[in-house]
């Protein structure tokens, strides 16, 4: 009889948190998180996961869960590309160590790489608020036309360029003036990734745009290290280091 009650008072205190229509035990292989909304095959809302189930979310994917912490319950949103257990994703992200050397780079340097300071130097035009002169790169999500405006420079007024990109016939006169200082992409010439576009100005440097198309959903993430990661990978330099300055001079 002691041994079962023994038994039975261990039992019982291996649990952590008991609310209405739900128990959460600590203990190994028990449920560590309830399902709220599910954008993963295989893993429905309600479902219950163990800490120990390994799971994996692909890009644009996500999990919302409900964890218990303390005497309460807390909501943890798990957005992919993540694999691991459910244990290892309810942990913070790792931040890579090349965006960690790029974060040292900008806070040395007051929120601008050096080449970036010296990319951007002299620039009439902005593609993505990215100071464009002679060879850029900038990253769009397929669907959304790139917003091309006028650079803040108070000796730059009026700007009136074409969109070339080799396969068709250049677009009609975008002007940009301090009135009127953005415009939407021409719509005649479709972005598409990895594409090469001339911006040209009449008696002015020609630029050379790269656009990079990143996965759906990828802009809203940042600046999850994940989305800045992609950033990188594109070759987006100049909205990966935009991007990472407002989240290390954001402190919520």
């Amino acid at each position: 009889m002691t041994t079962k009650r023994s038994r039975l008072v261990r039992a019982l205190s291996a649990v952590a948190v008991l609310m209405p229509g739900m128990m959460y035990l600590a203990t190994p292989g028990a449920a560590a998180v309830l399902v709220l909304e599910s954008g993963v095959q295989g893993i429905a809302a309600h479902d219950e996961l163990a800490d120990d189930r390994h799971i994996s979310i692909p890009f644009g994917r996500r999990l919302l869960v409900s964890v218990p912490k303390g005497e309460r319950m807390r909501q943890v949103e798990i957005r992919g590309k993540r694999e691991g257990t459910v244990k290892q994703l309810l942990e913070p992200e790792s931040m890579p160590q090349r965006l960690w050397q790029l974060a040292v780079e900008l806070v040395k340097n007051g929120g601008a790489s050096q080449s970036q300071k010296a990319a951007g130097r002299g620039a009439r035009v902005l593609v993505e608020q990215v100071p464009v002169l002679g060879a850029r790169t900038v990253c769009v999500e397929p669907g959304r036309l790139p917003v091309i405006s006028l650079a803040n420079d108070p000796d730059v007024t009026k700007v009136v360029l074409r969109v070339h990109d080799g396969a068709s016939a250049p677009s009609g006169a975008i002007e940009l003036t301090r009135r009127a200082p953005r415009a939407a992409w021409p719509s005649s010439i479709a972005p598409r990734d990895k594409g090469l576009y001339r911006l040209i100005e009449s008696g002015h440097p020609v630029i050379d745009l790269t656009v990079r198309l990143l996965p759906a959903g990828t802009l809203e993430r940042v600046p999850a290290f994940s989305a800045l990661d992609e950033l990188q990978r594109a070759g987006c330099t100049a909205q990966l280091e935009a991007a990472m300055w407002r989240g290390i001079r954001t402190d919520k």
